[in-house]
């Protein structure tokens, strides 16, 4: 009996995996790094765009330092990673004339780039920028 009630379980949370899985890849995903740049510019909320590609090395390096401060600056500053390869991205790539990757572009809380380059920086350099980039203007 005991056997059927666990086989049932793992049925139910594959089931749910799998329809959670359908679900979220449906989402219109190519729009969404133009919308949550949007959304935070009218909650006047500050955001650093990388512009990258899953296969640069030097975009999987400042992919890491991206990833590894997003947790530390929820709140205050948005994180917004945009995939070139995405054709949906196109118009932002162009209203922000990216010609190399990966770029970074910090956008103040008024919707002002604030900074833009190309390249990696340190954890350590990234953190200076996003404390100067969340404490205002």
């Amino acid at each position: 009996m005991k056997k059927q009630h666990y086989l049932a379980i793992f049925f139910l949370v594959f089931m749910l995996a799998v329809v959670y899985k359908v679900t979220s890849s449906s989402l219109p995903s190519s729009a969404q790094p133009l919308e949550l740049l949007e959304e935070a510019i009218d909650n006047e909320v500050p955001v650093w765009l990388l512009f990258h590609s899953n296969t640069c090395e030097p975009c999987i390096e400042m992919k890491a330092v991206f990833n590894s401060l997003a947790p530390e600056y929820h709140g205050e500053i948005a994180f917004i990673p945009v995939l070139v390869s995405d054709s949906a991205n196109q118009d932002l790539i162009r209203s922000y004339e990216i010609r190399y990757i990966p770029t970074n572009v910090l956008v103040d809380r008024s919707g002002d780039v604030e900074s833009l380059w190309v390249g990696v920086k340190t954890q350590s350099e990234m953190i200076d920028i996003l404390d100067s980039l969340s404490g205002g203007e």
